[in-house]
């Protein structure tokens, strides 16, 4: 085949007429990023379960007073069942038959 050799004279476009547009390239607005970020954060943080411990020193100073307030060995049986029946069953027992009469021996086996 033989070349051809073809020429413009006069163009009726230019060059930049010609070209397409740059497409605009993906930047991602930091705002966005900032809010994913924060909503994540907050997901997570509602996951985590906190565990309160529970306070045994004042529970147990609390439960101290109101057994050192107790005005007879009813009220103090009734407070031992509450709190703990089976820790304090052996004390529930000689109020119960009579074996133990002084309320503030009963006080002193209980909180010492």
């Amino acid at each position: 085949l033989d070349a051809i050799r073809v020429e413009v004279k006069s163009p009726s476009f230019t060059k930049e007429e010609l070209l397409d547009e740059k497409e605009k390239e993906f930047s991602p607005s930091y705002e966005y990023i900032y809010y994913v970020l924060t909503f994540l954060a907050g997901f997570l943080l509602a996951k985590v379960k906190f565990v309160k411990k529970p306070q045994e020193k004042n529970r147990e100073r609390d439960f101290c007073l109101k057994v050192k307030e107790s005005k007879s060995l009813n009220e103090l049986s009734l407070l031992l069942i509450l709190e703990n029946q089976k820790k304090y069953e052996k004390i529930i027992l000689q109020i119960e038959k009579e074996e133990l009469t002084s309320l503030s021996k009963a006080k002193k086996l209980i909180c010492s």
